[in-house]
């Protein structure tokens, strides 16, 4: 995520396109990852482009401090997400995690009953590929429901907008 550039983002028809080169577990080199953005993503990804509009940058999360590049030259770097939660733990009295846990609470999430998002889609959703006869035959992407089950999702934070 953190290497996404805004090419990748079509607004037009709301779906971020991760290349193959940036997809990971894609053996061959030519699964790209769709992604169905929401409207809490084109919040918060407004409020990123505002915020590091300075840059010019190609990148989303653009890197402002680097000694090999200029500002907005590069992406943040991948672990920092990781760094940046490690220093904040403590003070939030939580149990240790990392970023990539989150995807375990949302897929769990996802099933709860106000959600009830069908396995299949969640699947869809981690960009997990199908087992079995579901992986020949079922070739459906599932975009509208991925889309409804997110949309659902990121309602459950709008809570934080109003803090």
């Amino acid at each position: 995520m953190t290497g996404a550039q805004w090419k990748e983002f079509d607004f037009d028809k709301m779906i971020w396109t991760i290349p193959p080169e940036r997809v990971k577990q894609n053996k061959g080199g030519e699964r790209i990852h769709k992604v169905p953005i929401t409207n809490n993503m084109v919040i918060m990804l407004d409020e990123l482009r505002a915020a590091f509009s300075y840059l010019c940058s190609a990148y989303v999360f653009p890197s402002t401090c680097s000694v090999k590049c200029r500002p907005g030259e590069k992406p943040i770097d991948r672990h920092s997400l990781s760094r940046a939660v490690n220093r904040k733990l403590s003070l939030f009295e939580v149990p240790k995690f990392t970023p990539h846990d989150l995807r375990r609470t949302i897929a769990t999430r996802l099933g709860d009953s106000d959600i009830d998002t069908d396995p299949i889609v969640v699947e869809k959703i981690l960009n997990h590929q199908l087992q079995g006869v579901q992986k020949v035959y079922n070739l459906q992407e599932y975009m509208m429901k991925r889309k409804a089950a997110l949309e659902h999702w990121g309602h459950k934070f709008s809570f934080l907008d109003k803090e």
